[in-house]
């Protein structure tokens, strides 16, 4: 598997995201090896966050597989933790995990 994180700056947050995604082979993308991809990729991420003074505040998922989306139905996931912010152009859940010390800023700077 391979994952990928583009920052990216979402109009429903109106500040630097990471906008994860993983590539993972057919056979593999309803088994638990996307979520181990998802939660050690959560810690390098806000790991890396933390001492570049939070570039980007959290992460930002866009489900697409099937697994998440029928037994991630909470509004808000416990490991890593996730809140669900509604639904993207696409038409898929849309999800954003914030990093512990990381702060909103002002729309005006």
């Amino acid at each position: 598997g391979v994952c990928t994180a583009l920052a990216t700056t979402h109009p429903r947050i109106g500040q630097p995201l990471y906008y994860w995604r993983t590539f993972v082979g057919k056979p593999w993308r309803s088994s638990p090896l996307v979520g181990l991809l998802l939660r050690k990729s959560c810690r390098v991420l806000e790991e890396h966050a933390a001492k570049n003074d939070f570039p980007c505040i959290g992460v930002l998922l866009e489900l697409e597989n099937a697994r998440f989306k029928e037994r991630g139905r909470a509004p808000v996931w416990a490991n890593p933790r996730f809140v669900y912010i509604g639904r993207s152009e696409r038409n898929l859940d849309l999800r954003v995990l914030y990093f512990d010390g990381a702060k909103l800023k002002s729309p005006q700077g």
